[in-house]
């Protein structure tokens, strides 16, 4: 006769495995990367601190095929790889910002310059900055909060749709393939905003945006945010900023051929 035996109790000594751990998309063309690990522990721990960041950095730029002549599809390429290997950038600025660097864009690389604002209204900001009941930044960040202010989300994202209404669709319009756009959600940063890449418009519905971000400890993912008025409820994201890496050819930023340092500068000719 088969006696069933209890079952043995865990031991207190062993740590249990994550029952849910990361999976990276069999898409992400680098392999040999540390297995990710759960959000939590990724955020513990600054992104240049984390193994499989640190990998995916040294691997990445082999993978990608776009050319520098072409900044907006190198950003549009290295965001999709992102997405599909399961890489923690930090915030949702630094994840936008990483993407750039990541892509070979960072500021100034040989003689090529990649920053251009398509559209900013740092009045956007400061208003913002009222409807969330701040003041400022920091410290003083819910100081002298402005007179009717409330501490709503909803409240706020309607205040700020109004405010951008009449240009919101217009903005929309001007956005490109790895524009970096900056939208207002209410969060609990100083601004209430939050920023991601821009990858392209849905196919099935044009007010919906694929899009491409992350933030503290989160894995970067690919999901749509809906950018015009049309959006269903009129639940649209009122965009505050978009940017764009542009190449700046270095004749152009030396005035002509480069060659004479006395010749008036003509005007920057962006590669819209």
């Amino acid at each position: 006769m088969v006696v069933n035996a209890k079952p043995k109790p865990p031991s207190g000594n062993k740590k249990e495995a994550n029952p849910n751990p990361p999976q990276t998309n069999p898409a992400c063309p680098i392999q040999g990367l540390p297995a990710p690990k759960s959000e939590k522990e990724v955020g513990s721990k600054p992104v240049n601190k984390d193994e499989r960041y640190n990998a995916f950095k040294d691997k990445v730029a082999a993978t990608i095929k776009a050319p520098m002549s072409d900044p907006r599809a190198r950003v549009v390429e290295v965001a999709n790889i992102v997405s599909a290997c399961t890489i923690h950038l930090g915030s949702c600025g630094s994840t936008a910002r990483n993407i750039f660097k990541l892509a070979g864009l960072k500021g100034t690389t040989g003689n090529n310059e990649f920053k251009v604002h398509v559209f900013e209204k740092s009045d956007l900001v400061k208003e913002a900055m009222k409807v969330l009941c701040y003041k400022g930044c920091g410290a003083a960040k819910e100081a002298q909060a402005p007179a009717g202010c409330k501490h709503d989300v909803n409240d706020a994202t309607n205040k700020m749709r109004e405010m951008v209404k009449a240009q919101q669709d217009q903005n929309a319009d001007k956005i490109k393939p790895g524009d970096w756009l900056w939208i207002f959600n209410g969060n609990s940063s100083c601004s209430g905003q939050h920023s991601f890449i821009f990858i392209k418009w849905d196919e099935k519905d044009p007010n919906k945006a694929h899009i491409v971000d992350g933030s503290w400890g989160k894995y970067v993912k690919t999901r749509t945010v809906c950018l015009r008025t049309k959006c269903s409820g009129g639940k649209f994201a009122p965009i505050t900023r978009i940017m764009r890496a542009v190449e700046v050819r270095s004749q152009d930023k030396n005035g002509g051929g480069g060659t004479s340092q006395g010749a008036a500068a003509k005007p920057k000719k962006f590669l819209l």
